[in-house]
């Protein structure tokens, strides 16, 4: 889990570029 989750600043980084990813998705499927 440290691996992953290492501290609180790098998971919001995580569920941003998730955010991102999902964004460019819908961009892809429209």
């Amino acid at each position: 889990m440290q691996v992953f989750f290492p501290s609180a600043p790098s998971t919001k980084n995580i569920f941003f570029i998730a955010e991102s990813e999902s964004l460019q998705l819908r961009q892809w499927g429209e």
